[in-house]
């Protein structure tokens, strides 16, 4: 959510927060959503690690700003 609200200030400016609260609502409301749906679908198992770093390229020029951001916050 830090990255979201980075982007989201540089992007609405004073009005941030607003919008990120409500991707944080819509966040939460689909994950609730999906685990309702997913429990009642497959009972009995178990998620697994979803750390999956292949085909995440991305350039770090373009998340330079977040990390001086959230590094000094």
């Amino acid at each position: 959510m830090n990255l979201v609200h980075f982007y989201y200030a540089k992007v609405h400016g004073s009005d941030a927060c607003h919008y990120v609260e409500k991707v944080r609502n819509t966040l939460f409301d689909l994950y609730n959503e999906y685990a309702e749906d997913s429990s009642q679908m497959y009972p009995s198992q178990e998620v697994g690690d979803t750390n999956n770093e292949q085909g995440m390229a991305c350039n770090d020029d373009d998340l330079s700003g977040f990390d001086s951001w959230y590094g000094g916050a």
